[in-house]
Formats: structure tokens, C-alpha cells, sequence
């Protein structure tokens, strides 16, 4: 009987198996995960972004919850700022620059030995190491900035911050080198909200003074829920916030909501055409500007956090929001 050799055969079939992918399939197959990581890298980066901005928001409520304790133990809101000025020869001379928000809540942050390190007997940002320190809970970590910038004219590196608290509706100002197209009507949503508010606080409409008065919760009538404590900030979109943390005690770490959300984000104010576009008296720099897409995210007066989108109504919702005592009130389910 003769027996049949499949010898041959099966070592045909092992070539074949060896055989590996030809130039085609490999094509296909990179063009496959090439589609695939497109797909998914839009997916990443939102999932990263939304952690991010959950941070944010979690920077804000400890903010918020530092001012009520602030309230709790002091029976006042913190000021704004401390800037003692005399005006008595028509000028604008200061006399002093005492503490600030940013200053006076880090016992209730959990940073009780850096505020121990400061004196207020002194212009805090001659304590340069001081100056220096960063605050973690100050910083958005969806901002690109590092956490040191210039300061203009001293290039002092100082310590960061992207949030500021609210001056409510504050007047926008011009002078002979910037003047803004915008001026008139930002100016009337401040001359607006003037007539519901105590005389003795005229200068601002929000929860905090520049200049040292302190507000009891009682005089928030609009209600805490509907009031805007603090919100995001671009320092590097503004020289009067690249001093830093330390060098709000003056005011630069306020802002006013009479500027529209993230009006001139970044915009090139020395050659702007339009002043409202430029460094020049307290302007369209000292809005609230945010790094997230679409809007800003604020902290309100009962603690809660809400992201106001940027076209939201501006003179109605936005001025109402930012005004303490103006008697309007508006849905935040925006």
C-alpha cells in the first residue's frame, strides 16, 4: 500500500501562515488608528478640560466659604481693599494701601502662616518672597499663564491670581490719550443702579468696597443667591492685575461688571484703536474675563458656583447679578 506524504503541503501552509501583512492592509490599519486617535482626541481633551473646570469650580465654592467664615467671625464681609486716599487738594493722593480680600481670607484658606508672614504697616509688595509665594487655590488650572508674571516697569516676577472679587457696577473713565466709544452706555448701567444704594457707598454697587467699607449680609438685599461675590480674571490680559495677589490692597482686584464677559480678552491695548481696548483708567481690562470656552465661571453670595455664558444679557441679567441692591432678581438655570 502506498502511503501518501503531505509533507509538502503542510509546509506550504506554514509559509502561508508566516506570511505578514502586505503594504496595503498596513495602510489601512495605520489610516484605522489614525481615524480612531482623531476621534478620540476631541473626547480626551474634554474630559481633561471638564476636570479642569471642575478644579475651578472647587477653587471658587473654598473662596466662598472662606468669605462666610471671614463673615461668621468678624460679623462683616471682608472689604475689597483697604486704599486710604486724601482728596482734599483735588487730587488723588494716597495716604495708604492697607490689606485686601485676597489678603484677609487666607486664615479661612488653610494658608493661616503665610497672612501671619505679612505686614500691614508697609506696602505689602515690598516683601518681595512674600510677593513670590504662590497660592494654589488662587490659580485656574485651565489658564495657560505661569504662575509668576511681570509686573511693568519694576519686572518683578509676582505670584498670580485668576480670581477677583466684585465691584458690582462700577464707572468706566476716559482721559485725552484713551478715550472709549463704549464709555456712555457702560456708564449708564453705574447711574442706573446709584439711586437704590445707601450714600455712604456709592462708589460700588457689589458686595466689595475699594476703599475699606465693610458690608454686613442683611445690607445684600437682592438676596446671596443672586449677588456675585468673585469670578474668573486674565491677569495677563491686564497690567493693573500683573502685580499680583499682594498687590490688590489698592484695588486692582476688583472688578466691575459694567464691562462685558470677556470683552477684549487679550487684545492688544497699546495699539488698539479703540480706547476701550487699551490700558488707560480703569477700563475694559478690569472686566471679568474667563479661560474656559463660552464663558465664565462666578462665585455667587450663598457659596454656590454658576458659569455665565459671554452673551448673556448684559445690561439686564449681567448688571442685576452684579448689583447688590438694584430690587431685580434672575433665574441662574441659564
Amino acid at each position: 500500500m502506498r502511503t501518501k506524504c503531505y509533507g509538502d503541503a503542510n509546509a506550504a501552509q506554514r509559509k502561508h501562515d508566516k506570511s505578514g501583512f502586505t503594504l496595503v492592509e498596513l495602510l489601512v490599519v495605520i489610516a484605522i488608528i489614525g481615524t480612531l486617535v482623531a476621534l478620540l482626541l476631541p473626547a480626551v481633551q474634554a474630559a481633561r478640560e471638564a476636570a479642569r473646570r471642575s478644579q475651578c469650580t472647587n477653587n471658587l465654592k473654598q473662596i466662598g466659604l472662606s468669605i462666610l467664615n471671614y463673615e461668621s467671625a468678624k460679623g462683616k464681609l471682608p472689604p475689597g481693599a483697604r486704599l486710604i486716599i486724601d482728596t482734599s487738594k483735588g487730587g488723588w493722593d494716597v495716604l495708604r494701601e492697607d490689606s485686601t480680600i485676597l489678603l484677609d481670607i487666607l486664615p479661612y484658606l488653610e494658608n493661616g502662616a503665610i497672612y501671619e508672614r505679612i505686614e500691614l504697616d508697609g506696602y505689602v509688595t515690598d516683601q518681595k518672597q512674600l510677593a513670590q509665594t504662590v497660592i494654589a487655590g488662587y490659580l485656574c488650572p485651565s489658564q495657560t499663564h505661569t504662575p509668576l508674571l511681570t509686573r511693568p516697569f519694576t519686572f518683578d516676577e509676582l505670584a498670580s491670581f485668576d480670581y477677583a472679587a466684585s465691584n458690582g457696577s462700577s464707572m468706566v473713565g476716559n482721559s485725552s490719550s484713551c478715550t472709549c466709544s463704549q464709555q456712555s452706555t457702560w456708564n449708564d448701567f453705574a447711574i442706573r443702579v446709584r439711586q437704590f444704594l445707601d450714600p455712604n457707598d456709592m462708589d460700588f454697587s457689589g458686595p466689595f468696597s475699594r476703599f475699606g467699607q465693610e458690608l454686613e449680609l442683611r445690607q445684600i438685599t437682592d438676596g446671596l443667591s443672586n449677588t456675585i461675590f468673585f469670578g474668573e480674571v486674565r491677569p495677563e490680559c491686564s497690567e493693573h492685575l500683573l502685580g499680583g495677589w499682594v498687590y490688590t490692597n489698592n484695588g486692582n482686584g476688583l472688578m466691575s461688571t459694567v464691562i462685558p464677559l470677556n470683552f477684549d480678552s487679550c487684545a492688544d491695548r497699546r495699539s488698539g484703536v479703540d480706547g476701550c481696548l487699551r490700558n488707560c483708567n480703569f477700563n475694559s481690562e478690569l472686566g471679568y474675563k474667563g479661560i474656559h470656552p463660552g464663558g465664565v465661571q462666578f462665585l455667587f453670595g450663598d457659596g454656590s458656583v454658576h458659569f455665565l455664558p459671554e452673551d448673556i444679557d448684559h445690561a439686564t441679567v449681567y448688571q442685576a447679578l452684579g448689583d447688590r441692591a438694584d430690587g431685580q432678581t434672575f433665574s441662574l438655570s441659564l
